[in-house]
């Protein structure tokens, strides 16, 4: 009798296991009320070259590593304690505290505020910290295996190699601060943009194959942006993978299939700049990721520059103007230039941002938003257009009222208008709160000229004019021709950042009517200036 039951208990059993499997193989995690699906990696973590197993995962949350705080920095050593009532952590690590809130970026570190990357979460019932950003504070070395999607953490090795001065040796090395991508399909190029605290930084690029990728080795560095991968999944561009050794931090850029790409340093940023091209049928699939944490040679191959054929249009999905121009001369290029417009006093000005986009926001410590860059930006921007008007200037308004505009398309949308200049209005931020000034963006070579007006010579003028009714800190003209509001306006353009929304006085600031009335005249003063520099 007992032989009859075998078979169907052991279908049963089967059947259970499979049910078990999938239900795993979901990862459905409970956070904000609500139960989420995650897509991502589930990682594992080392401590010191030890597994350290954690009853809930190391995972990616918002493009950053988050791990349980209590269970891993305990494990380091460390003191947590968890304030229920007020919803907050403090991780406090020999002359270190960094105290935390849940659902708030805002954290303060011996006293002093910074924002972090993302905020603390509460994830199946556990606290979920992002791992690289508190290590590192409390002076600990955090690397990421993407080969084994393994979090590295090293406290041996750091004091073997540093000494009793660890973070004294941890400060002089470069910081990358921030590691940003743009990708511009109407460019047919992406933008990678390494950003760092030294002028003087160190570094190699160089592309490897096999799978085809290109390298960037940052010499006597630390990542401090926060984040081990960055997504992109367009054209022959995967992804971004950021990998950290005790010496230097590794970059990598996974390709579908290489492509020219060139490199450019600007002050404290390194630039690399990639042309788009759509995968061969026959390309690779299934590439195996590199481990950017592995050693290999720092010789940079030099690759030409891209070739200007490759950048078609500034819109996305036009051709470089709507209205081609009509010609009877078989001899004509095929792809003439646009038309400028008639130079008149005709202005389009942009409030960056809108609708379900609020741009950078700044939340307090009791974790409520108090400030929104949209808004910010849309209040200067409708007093510059009243101030124009009183000057027999026509403004065109890209918004005027809290709605979304794809920032790809405001660009078309001033060329459609016929307009003379454009300014594009934005709240700048940081993650150090120290940050601060008034700064440009604009084509520092290139770009349009009307009238002996360029993007270069209008930045300064808007840029000068702000600092004269404001005082504030001149961070001078930048070079924007990766910025899609700038490269996709056939006019002189340029975007202007009014403060930081991370710097408390800027941001008191910002929020201050009389002050955003001196914004405001600033920007008026410099297109004033320069369309009476065109002759207008």
């Amino acid at each position: 009798m007992a032989k009859k039951w075998c078979l169907p208990l052991l279908i049963l059993l089967l059947l259970f296991s499979m049910a078990f499997t999938c239900n795993a193989a979901a990862r459905e995690y409970y956070y904000d009320g609500a139960w989420h699906t995650y897509e991502g990696n589930e990682f594992s973590l080392k401590v010191n070259g030890k597994t350290l197993k954690t009853s809930m995962p190391p995972i990616v949350f918002k493009d950053y590593s988050v791990v349980p705080a209590r269970e891993v920095f305990e494990h380091l050593g460390a003191k947590v304690d968890w304030d229920g009532k007020n919803a907050t952590v403090t991780v406090s690590y020999d002359k270190t505290e960094i105290f935390l809130r849940i659902n708030s970026t805002i954290a303060k570190i011996n006293g002093k505020t910074v924002t972090m990357p993302i905020e603390p979460k509460i994830i199946n019932e556990k606290t979920m910290i992002p791992v690289r950003f508190v290590a590192e504070e409390i002076g600990l070395l955090v690397g990421f295996d993407s080969e084994t999607d393994t979090v590295l953490i090293d406290t041996e090795e750091v004091k073997d190699t540093m000494g009793d001065n660890i973070k004294e040796e941890t400060e002089e090395k470069v910081k990358i601060k921030e590691i940003k991508s743009r990708i511009s399909t109407a460019k047919k190029r992406a933008t990678i943009t390494i950003k760092t605290d030294k002028s003087d930084a160190e570094y190699s690029v160089f592309e490897m194959s096999e799978p085809d990728r290109i390298v960037a080795d940052i010499k006597n560095s630390q990542n401090k942006a926060g984040i081990d991968s960055i997504k992109i999944d367009e054209y022959n561009i995967e992804k971004i993978r950021i990998g950290q050794q005790v010496d230097y931090t590794r970059i990598v850029i996974d390709m579908v299939e290489m492509s020219e790409y060139d490199v450019e340093v600007d002050g404290s940023d390194i630039i690399i700049t990639i042309a788009l091209t759509k995968p061969q049928a026959t390309a690779k699939p299934g590439l195996v990721p590199v481990d950017p944490n592995a050693d290999s040679h720092i010789n940079p191959t030099e690759s030409p520059e891209p070739a200007e054929t490759d950048v078609p249009s500034d819109e996305p999905t036009s051709k470089p103007s709507d209205k081609p121009q009509e010609t009877t001369d078989p001899s004509a290029s095929p792809t003439p230039e646009p038309t400028p417009p008639p130079i008149n006093r005709y202005v389009t000005i942009d409030a960056g941002h809108g609708g379900n986009d609020p741009g950078t926001i700044y939340t307090n410590e009791e974790g409520e938003i108090t400030s929104k860059e949209k808004d910010i930006n849309l209040a200067v921007a409708l007093l510059v257009k009243e101030k124009l008007e009183k000057n027999d200037v026509k403004v065109h308004m890209i918004r005027t009222t809290d709605k979304y505009v794809d920032f790809e398309k405001v660009g078309k949308i001033a060329n459609e208008k016929g307009t003379s200049l454009f300014v594009s209005i934005h709240t700048n931020s940081a993650p150090a709160p120290e940050a601060h000034g008034i700064e440009a963006w604009g084509y520092l070579t290139g770009g349009a000229d009307y009238a002996g007006m360029t993007s270069k010579k209008l930045s300064e003028n808007v840029l000068e004019g702000m600092i004269e009714e404001t005082g504030a800190n001149d961070r001078g003209v930048k070079d924007g021709k990766g910025l899609a509001v700038i490269n996709s306006s056939e006019m002189p353009a340029t975007l202007v950042e009014l403060g930081f929304i991370t710097n408390d006085k800027e941001r008191e600031n910002m929020m201050d009517d009389e002050y955003r009335e001196k914004l405001a005249e600033g920007i008026v003063k410099g297109i004033l200036k320069s369309l009476e520099e065109m002759g207008l």
